[in-house]
């Protein structure tokens, strides 16, 4: 059903692009994360490594250097994990890179596995060979399931009564030993600057209710 909304969603907003005159108010909505299926998992938690910002936007500098930028997004997330989440085992990027270290030439770094290409809502099965270095990796460091921040992209809101910027985060879940994308969805943040609007998309996820 998640990823039947996210299509229905992409669709309407390729739509609504094609015709320069029509322009959505309200961002999509978000689906929030199947927190249930972490629950006693152990769960490897991959870098974001795709950011972008449209330049009308002036947020580059905001943003920081690549490495900086991609830095600070997966501490946001692994904040978020730990809070909202508690109940799974996560396995967070920094140790997943110190696994791929402790076997050069062998494991693939995570950093540089291509992991965006989950960023496709259509895509349902994992390419090589980026699904032959998740699993290995993961074998080292965690059961099966793998949690990939597909992209992260920032740009104007849909609703041109808001000011500042709108970020679309975007999250694939994998089985990685069945080859199956299992969740896909989008969540989504409009702020003053990137970071505050992460942290808003972040909070769409897995909202707070009283």
């Amino acid at each position: 059903m998640a990823r039947r909304l996210a299509l229905i969603i992409t669709a309407s907003m390729l739509g609504c692009s094609s015709n320069p005159d029509s322009k959505p108010l309200v961002q999509p909505e978000t689906q929030p994360l199947p927190a249930a299926t972490f629950a006693g998992r152990t769960v490897a938690v991959f870098p974001v490594t795709y950011m972008v910002a449209q330049e009308v936007l002036g947020w580059n500098e905001a943003m920081g250097a690549r490495e900086d930028r991609m830095l600070r997004a997966d501490s946001l997330l692994e904040e978020f994990l730990l809070e909202r989440v508690p109940e799974a085992d996560w396995v967070f990027p920094d140790a997943l890179r110190r696994a791929a270290n402790r076997a050069p030439g062998m494991l693939r770094d995570p950093d540089r596995m291509g992991a965006a290409a989950l960023r496709d809502p259509g895509i349902q099965k994992v390419p090589d060979p980026l699904i032959s270095n998740m699993r290995n990796l993961i074998a080292l460091v965690g059961d099966r399931m793998a949690f990939v921040p597909a992209a992260v992209i920032f740009g104007e809101p849909m609703d041109t009564t808001l000011e500042g910027g709108m970020v679309e985060f975007t999250v694939s879940v994998v089985d990685v030993r069945q080859n199956l994308v299992m969740w896909y969805g989008s969540a989504y943040g409009v702020a003053d600057d990137p970071w505050s609007a992460l942290r808003i998309a972040l909070d769409e996820f897995l909202p707070i209710r009283p």
